[in-house]
């Protein structure tokens, strides 16, 4: 039976023991231990080794992703022409654009454990008693998640929080997969990025990607 697990780049399914997406055209890596889909060199939660990209198919090749537009480049200003040149955004304005453009996120659930894809709104509480997706968390009791765990908020800029609501140190935010800060007191927020930052709810960890 073909296995489907999604894609690490885009989120669409693919096969678990695929090299490429067939959706974005993006390689894919996963953990040499466990098998579990991640970004080329993205630790794994479990093991928290580097995943390994993996070859195409002996005589295969990578697929093709859709046509990319080609960017229009402005000409010059003419000799003796007053127009001020234009400057390129700065880093923290590409980010400021990026997280404007998540109207949801979307946590991906690491490590092999068996959820799909939850899709969060704006202000929505997660937790195992609690919020849009408690019937789905409620068997994860042992996993360290609260009833009411923690909430998503998105500003009136368009960046993204999050905000622990247990109380119990169970709630973290990692930009490179390890888990070394500090976690959230209760009731205390922290900005997160989706398509970079990972959190954590008790045991379980989660990618953030952004829905646009």
């Amino acid at each position: 039976m073909l296995t489907l697990a999604p894609c690490p780049h885009c989120a669409a399914r693919v096969p678990a023991d695929g090299a490429f997406c067939d959706t974005c055209g993006r390689p894919l890596a996963a953990c040499p231990t466990c098998g579990e889909l991640a970004r080329p060199g993205e630790k794994c939660v479990t093991h928290g080794v580097a995943a390994v990209v993996r070859p195409p198919a002996k005589g295969g090749a990578a697929p093709t992703a859709g046509p990319v537009a080609t960017p229009t480049v402005a000409p010059p200003p003419r000799r003796g022409s007053s127009a001020p040149a234009t400057k390129p955004p700065s880093h923290s304005a590409q980010g400021t654009t990026v997280q404007a453009l998540a109207r949801k996120l979307r946590l991906v659930a690491l490590g092999g454990v068996a959820l799909p894809p939850l899709d969060v709104d704006p202000d929505t509480i997660v937790g195992r008693g609690e919020g849009p997706f408690a019937i789905l968390l409620d068997p994860f009791h042992d996993k360290g998640l609260s009833r009411r765990h923690c909430q998503f908020r998105r500003s009136a800029t368009g960046t993204w929080s999050i905000t622990d609501l247990a109380g119990r140190g169970s709630t973290m935010v990692s930009a490179d997969g390890t888990w070394s800060a500090a976690p959230l007191a209760q009731n205390a927020s922290q900005p997160i990025e989706p398509g970079r930052d990972q959190v954590r709810l008790g045991s379980l960890a989660f990618r953030v990607e952004a829905i646009t």
